[in-house]
């Protein structure tokens, strides 16, 4: 079987109290994520979504690894001052025969 594409969905992002529009704004200008070959979380081993470019054989496994997270070169200049719940994110890998 050969990836063919991962499909990225999300994230939702809902904020509450009097800061619920500025905080949900500064976050999803400020967040990563990212489907990785390693362990590493650096740019050059990122999965590309639209050719991924790994093939399975028959009874093959593969590890990947998944990464989200927050930009720290920003802090802290701006921090939820309430909470944020962020929900309906995730990943569709969508594999074809080889």
């Amino acid at each position: 079987a050969k990836l063919s594409n991962i499909v990225q969905s999300g994230p939702t992002v809902t904020g509450t109290g009097d800061t619920k529009a500025a905080d949900e704004k500064y976050f999803l200008s400020n967040w990563w994520s990212g489907v990785f070959n390693t362990d590493s979380w650096s740019d050059q081993n990122k999965i590309n979504f639209t050719s991924p470019g790994i093939s399975l054989g028959a009874g093959e496994k593969k590890t990947i690894y998944f990464g989200f997270g927050w930009s720290s070169g920003n802090l802290p200049d701006h921090l939820p001052t309430n909470t944020l719940t962020i929900s309906n994110f995730g990943y569709t890998f969508n594999f074809i025969q080889a």
